[in-house]
């Protein structure tokens, strides 16, 4: 009788801590489904941080490219303007030999 009234108590806490822990899967449930929300978030969030600092640096790096290319652009049209110059002094030379050789005739 002493086992029977010993198991009926065991199974009388074990009915406590059943309802306990149903009464307490509730809230844990959604507190799962809220940190798994969370989670979900924070990896969109990752992603496009991800994907912005990736266009940032691809910007960065054309802008680095172009700013190394400019030097040598510079140079080129620098060569082309020279070579104009250099005609145009020519020009300025032939011109001035052409009017000064009027001038002399004139005299």
């Amino acid at each position: 009788m002493r086992k029977l009234a010993n198991t009926e108590d065991n199974l009388a806490r074990l009915d406590d801590l059943l309802r306990e822990i149903h009464r307490q899967l509730g809230p844990l449930g959604r507190q799962a489904r809220v940190s798994r929300r969370a989670d979900t978030i924070q990896m969109t969030i990752r992603d496009a941080q991800a994907r912005l600092f990736t266009d940032d640096a691809c910007q960065l790096q054309d802008k680095r490219d172009n700013l190394r290319s400019d030097p040598a652009d510079t140079r080129r049209r620098l060569a082309a303007l020279q070579q104009d110059l250099a005609k145009a002094k020519v020009r300025i030379e032939q011109v001035e030999a052409i009017t000064s050789g009027s001038n002399s005739q004139l005299a």
